[in-house]
């Protein structure tokens, strides 16, 4: 298992009509089994730009949660006064 607990997660998204979903749940699982952090979403649709949008909330939701660290400096970006 990846022992550096510094190491940020990885977001992987795939709708479940896409012939790249198949691939996708065996590559998080084999992520997960060596202890690599990694956060799924799988949701209706295909290889297309309509579920990339849809799919963009949790890629957000990921970024601010999961990959930024909290001690992370964000400047002017985190403090807007």
């Amino acid at each position: 298992a990846y022992e550096n607990k510094r190491l940020p997660s990885l977001c992987l998204l795939c709708g479940t009509e896409d012939a790249l979903y198949q691939g996708n749940l065996k590559v998080v699982k084999n992520l997960r089994k060596h202890g690599i952090p990694v956060v799924w979403y799988g949701g209706t649709g295909n290889h297309r730009w309509p579920v990339w949008n849809d799919m963009l909330p949790y890629v957000i939701k990921w970024l601010v949660e999961d990959y930024i660290p909290a001690e992370a400096d964000m400047g002017d970006i985190g403090n807007p006064n």
